[in-house]
Order: structure tokens, then sequence, then C-alpha cells
């Protein structure tokens, strides 16, 4: 059972990271290829950073020798918010200014 668990976790996280670098660039891609924004120079960024990101993260998470690393991580960490106080800290929430009419309009927008 803790087995299949961690098996799901990992490939959750698989998924989740996959996710989380592909769908930025696909939705840019798309909303470029409808002609909806100009992408040409955002293609550098996703090539260069984010999509090279995701292929550090992957060999990481599917590496079982670092599931052992990851948790002597969380382990420290807790240890540093327990003895510093910093995880009893209150959360404090700013909120914006809901914006105006003008602010949110479509007709504002230039195509």
């Amino acid at each position: 059972a803790e087995r299949n668990r961690r098996l799901q976790n990992k490939v959750a996280m698989i998924i989740t990271t996959d996710f989380m670098c592909w769908v930025p660039f696909i939705m840019t891609s798309v909303l470029h290829t409808l002609e909806v924004i100009d992408a040409t120079s955002w293609y550098g960024l996703f090539s260069i950073v984010i999509l090279p990101i995701n292929s550090v993260i992957n060999p990481i998470l599917y590496d079982d020798r670092i599931s052992g690393l990851v948790a002597r991580c969380r382990g420290g960490w807790r240890r540093f918010g327990e003895s510093t106080g910093w995880r009893n800290q209150p959360v404090t929430i700013v909120s914006r200014v809901k914006p105006s009419k003008e602010e949110i309009s479509l007709d504002n927008i230039s195509p």
C-alpha cells in the first residue's frame, strides 16, 4: 500500500510539472497561431528557460534515490520552521482594490 501511494505521488508530480511547463507554451502557441497575440519574442523565453526546467526536473522525479533526499530536506525545513517560530506566524492577506469598469472593459484593448 505504501509503495503504491509513493508511485501515485510520483506520477502525479510528473504530470503536474509537465503540465506547468508545457501548457503555457501550448496556449501561447495557439493564441499566436490564431493571431490573438504576437508571441514571437516569447518563444526564446520558453525554449531557453521554461522547457529546459522540465527537462531538468523529470530525471530527478524519476529517480527513486531522490525521494530520501527530499524527505531529509522536508524534515530539515520543518525543524527550521519550528525552531524559528516561522510556522506559527499569522498570514496576512492583502486584497487589491476592485478595478473600475474602464480598467476591465474590452473596448480599451487595441487590436
